[in-house]
């Protein structure tokens, strides 16, 4: 671990500064500034990711890409990295790594245990003072929840448009309508299947 690893360069860090870092499977991302290093995924939290981005890709129109686990940048010193996007078709050349918020349509975050405030509160917090227009939070515990948000307003937030248990049916960003039950794992599926 070298001293670049413990303390910003100059006393902050910037989006430069994580661009350094290597290649470690840790999502690496930064609010004002402060340095948030989050694990890897979990398994499930990774399949739950995994099974949206196929149903996200398979409907998706041409005016639209759906993207896993790229950065958003806000500024140059906050970057945050939501496990979905779906972003404007043709706004990013193949050799950039990050999209700017105007490009978003829709920021995804799955929740996990250890990443509950960010995932709640912070990053919709940040999503929506940029104008992201949708942001879906999907709630794992005790079964499969898909929270539906739309901005009302980029100074007051988003509001809830809708707590999808059964059946994701939404029209923004275009009309989807699948069983919840599909983004389970497997193992998890009987629990989220709707009852008859």
């Amino acid at each position: 671990m070298t001293a670049f690893d413990l303390y910003p360069p100059s006393g902050e860090w910037t989006v430069e500064d994580v661009e350094r870092f290597p290649e470690d499977n840790r999502r690496r991302e930064l609010v004002d500034g402060s340095l948030i290093l989050r694990p890897g995924q979990t398994p499930t939290h990774s399949i739950i990711t995994t099974h949206l981005f196929a149903i996200l890709d398979q409907g998706c129109p041409a005016a639209f890409e759906v993207i896993p686990g790229i950065q958003i940048r806000f500024s140059e010193t906050t970057a945050l990295v939501p496990d979905l996007v779906v972003v404007h078709a043709g706004r990013n050349p193949g050799s950039v790594t990050y999209f700017n918020p105007e490009d978003v349509v829709l920021a995804v975050e799955v929740l996990e245990e250890r990443s509950q405030n960010l995932d709640r509160f912070l990053k919709p917090a940040v999503y929506a003072a940029a104008g992201i227009s949708c942001f879906w939070r999907v709630e794992t515990g005790g079964g499969i929840v898909v929270q539906e948000h739309h901005l009302a307003d980029p100074a007051t937030g988003y509001r809830a448009a809708g707590n999808h248990t059964d059946r994701l049916t939404v029209e923004k960003p275009w009309s989807i309508d699948v069983p919840v039950s599909t983004l389970a794992p497997r193992s998890l599926r009987a629990a989220t299947s709707p009852r008859p």
